[in-house]
């Protein structure tokens, strides 16, 4: 049994995680949903909830709005791309109140012929907005499944956006027919928001006066009694450390194949959000995962290449979709917010201390090594292997894919253009050798066989600086630039743990390596 098989993550701190991708793709408040799921937590006490009860509103108030990522950024067209901000609490607002908050905040600070153009565009989209309620539960559904998440939590991601009165959506669910957790995890979040806008008067002020309609009066009744004592525990130095530390009940533990799953999903939830990328980060995983074990890279860290290729694309929720699907050429700001999303798969994963280097690993499938990619714009030394596998699987997977720009390339033309990377020096050559092996095209069988993993361009560079050729001289030889002949030499010092050109050569010559000069 490896370990891999033994491991245990709690599911709390991968649902945390994904609550952060959730606030980032909704433009909200970073940390809302987990700062929610604690209200919930302290809240299910005091109105008396078993600890099944208060351990579904505490997922529920985490994942609330998971599903709202394959809905086209339909509230961002409506509201605008700052709603994040107001319209949090929106949910159990009745008509009339979230009227009141569109004229209020929809071309705010603009001329008033320009604001009530917002305007009435928001009113004409709000049709879409009500009905994309359905996606919304369903794909939160499906997710919080694959998740591991217990039956009771899938079935309250059904209702979230119902309302006591019946008034809400999708299925006009009326007072105890909603679950009470999902009653508790609702006034917990708007609650949350409402804080931070109005401060403790005005969210008590706020929730109560939606009692009977949005929520259930006697919840309403509960928090308002208990609010001056909630909101104090938000006051911590680490929102995630008190998540983990209010789950109720016994942790919720994920091992095996449920904790693979769940991982699987998160990678999900990322490519959900364009109809381009359904399905990319399982096929990335596969791929590397398969070529690390080509390369004979070591069990455990195949499971990390399998985690990280799954994970890789998780800050892509932070992107709006005209940006993904916009078919012409990025402007340069545009540019600035695709290279944002490696950065939001840092951060979101950084939190989650149980996956070790996966999350460090993850975010680094768009690094080049040329220097020229992102977000760190790492130099050669800094990458790993296993980030050049990852960056390698996620090119050739990616050019196989339509996109919004292009066709799919064929195999045959992907391949063409993988080797050309790691020609010009922005790919590992052994990593591009592997992927494209794996992936059924034909390299020569003398790459794997090479010591410390040199490819057959890097073998080629070794023997010319053996013979005492300058990288001006080497770059002419093999027709290639000198600083992509740079590149090659830093690569071979690297792998060989060398830093002189005459040790280099003399590996050279320990290899057998001149024998066909």
């Amino acid at each position: 049994m490896n370990a891999a098989e033994t491991e245990e993550v709690r599911a709390a701190e991968l649902t945390a995680a994904m609550s952060l991708a959730t606030d980032i793709g909704l433009g909200g408040p970073e940390e809302h949903a987990q700062r929610a799921a604690v209200l919930a937590a302290g809240l299910a006490g005091p109105a008396g909830f078993s600890a099944a009860q208060a351990r579904d509103a505490f997922y529920l108030a985490l994942l609330k709005t998971l599903g709202c990522t394959g809905d086209e950024d339909v509230a961002a067209a409506a509201l605008g791309e700052g709603a994040g901000t107001w319209a949090g609490h929106m949910g159990g607002a009745a008509p009339s109140e979230a009227l009141a908050l569109m004229w209020k905040n929809i071309g705010r600070g603009k001329a008033l012929p320009a604001r009530l153009a917002e305007l009435a565009s928001a009113f004409a989209k709000m049709p879409a907005m009500m009905a994309s309620s359905r996606i919304h539960c369903e794909l939160g559904q499906g997710l919080a499944r694959n998740l591991g998440l217990p039956d009771s939590v899938v079935r309250g991601l059904g209702q979230v956006f119902e309302k006591w009165d019946g008034g809400g959506r999708p299925h006009h669910l009326r007072g105890e027919q909603i679950d009470p957790a999902v009653g508790l995890a609702q006034i917990a979040t708007d609650a949350e928001i409402g804080h931070r806008l109005f401060g403790l008067e005005g969210a008590v002020d706020l929730i109560r006066k939606r009692a009977g309609r949005g929520y259930d009066p006697k919840l309403v009744r509960i928090f308002c009694d208990e609010a001056p004592a909630l909101f104090p525990t938000l006051e911590v130095p680490s929102i995630t450390a008190a998540v983990l530390a209010a789950e109720p009940g016994r942790p919720l533990m994920l091992s095996g194949p449920r904790l693979e799953s769940a991982i699987r999903a998160m990678g999900e939830y990322a490519d959900l959000k364009s109809r381009f990328t359904r399905g990319h980060s399982a096929g990335v995983s596969a791929l590397a995962t398969a070529t690390a074990a080509h390369l004979g890279m070591s069990a455990a860290d195949q499971t990390v290449e399998a985690r990280a290729g799954h994970l890789h694309d998780l800050g892509r929720s932070g992107i709006l979709l005209r940006v993904w699907e916009k078919a012409g050429h990025l402007s340069q700001a545009e540019w600035e917010r695709v290279r944002m999303h490696t950065y939001y798969t840092e951060r979101i994963l950084s939190r989650v201390r149980s996956l070790g280097p996966v999350a460090s690993l993850a975010s680094l499938a768009h690094e080049r090594l040329d220097g020229e990619g992102y977000h760190r714009r790492l130099p050669l030394s800094a990458v790993p292997l296993g980030a050049r596998v990852l960056a390698a699987a996620d090119s050739y997977h990616a050019m196989t894919e339509e996109r919004p720009h292009r066709p799919p390339l064929t195999a045959t033309q992907a391949a063409a253009e993988l080797a050309k990377d790691a020609v010009a020096g922005r790919l590992d050559r052994e990593a591009v050798d592997a992927v494209l092996f794996v992936a059924g095209h034909k390299v020569p069988r003398a790459v794997a066989a090479r010591p410390a993993g040199l490819s057959e361009r890097e073998v080629e560079v070794l023997r010319l600086v053996a013979r005492g050729l300058t990288n001006k001289e080497i770059a002419s030889k093999l027709q290639i630039s000198v600083k992509t002949a740079g590149h090659h030499l830093e690569h071979i010092f690297e792998k060989v743990r060398v830093t002189t050109r005459a040790a280099a050569a003399l590996y050279a010559m320990q290899n057998d390596l001149l024998a066909s000069i």
